[in-house]
């Protein structure tokens, strides 16, 4: 059904009309969620296989991310449910690109030594810093002159950014 309303701001009046109705949610998320399902099936099997093999957790691990990445959508209520399932995915979706640049950087070999180190670290460290930046503002201890839609928006940016970068470079590894 529609509502119309009319909203005041600094003096002036205008009209705004809503459609009340009940979402219905496009047929992409039960793809995403047969994705994701699929993700912690496979990597709880390979886990559940091969537990002592080499990286075989940190698939799980990468597995995992990829699943809470495809799978926890927050509803905008942002009650105390929906922030830890905001959190997780913001979370998901940071370490999931990671995981999986240093999953190839790593799988074939055990240990790299100094060299797997720093790679690990500059693997970790943008992940560390978007992660870092995401909890600073959401906690309200960075303040920035933007407005907050503005800046989460440009987070966001940087973080579509930030995964396709490492999928690429993870792609470019593997080659």
């Amino acid at each position: 059904s529609n509502a119309l309303y009319t909203i005041q701001r600094n003096g002036v009046e205008f009209p705004a009309q809503i459609i009340v109705g009940q979402y219905v949610p496009d047929s992409a998320v039960y793809y995403q969620y047969a994705v994701g399902l699929a993700y912690l099936l496979i990597g709880f099997f390979v886990y559940s296989r091969r537990a002592n093999a080499a990286h075989a957790l940190h698939f799980y691990l990468l597995c995992l991310a990829s699943f809470i990445l495809s799978c926890f959508h927050y509803t905008g209520k942002l009650n105390s449910f929906d922030q830890v399932i905001y959190a997780g995915n913001v979370l998901a979706g940071i370490l999931a690109p990671a995981l999986f640049l240093h999953f190839c950087l790593a799988f074939p070999e055990r240990n790299r030594g100094a060299k797997g180190r720093w790679q690990v670290t500059m693997v970790y460290l943008p992940a560390g810093v978007l992660v870092l930046l995401y909890f600073l503002l959401s906690q309200g201890m960075l303040l920035v002159s933007a407005p907050l839609a503005e800046v989460v928006w440009f987070l966001d940016r940087v973080w579509l950014c930030y995964l396709a970068a490492c999928y690429l470079l993870g792609a470019v590894v593997l080659a």
